[in-house]
């Protein structure tokens, strides 16, 4: 129950599941979690647009930009991990 992920993979191109995984893990989550986006750059409307809405509703949730990787992929570590 009280587990923390190290690294967790997002590789869902839709919004929709994007944004069930984010609603999931991101209690979860605390600063130095690395998050990897699979697909982030595939679609504005998919996972980049999923993470933008997360973010501007869960205004205490940060994420630092680490690097892209591969095409569409992007890596991004959490900084602030305030979602409840």
């Amino acid at each position: 129950a009280g587990k923390t992920p190290a690294v967790v993979l997002i590789d869902s191109d839709l919004y929709e599941s994007c944004l069930e995984v984010l609603d999931f893990i991101a209690p979860r989550c605390v600063p130095g979690t690395v998050i990897l986006f699979d697909d982030f750059h595939s679609s504005m409307n998919g996972e980049r647009r999923a993470l933008r809405e997360f973010e501007e509703q869960n205004k205490s949730f940060k994420l630092r930009r680490l690097y892209r990787y591969e095409s569409d992929g992007e890596v991004f570590e959490v900084a602030a991990s305030g979602v409840h």
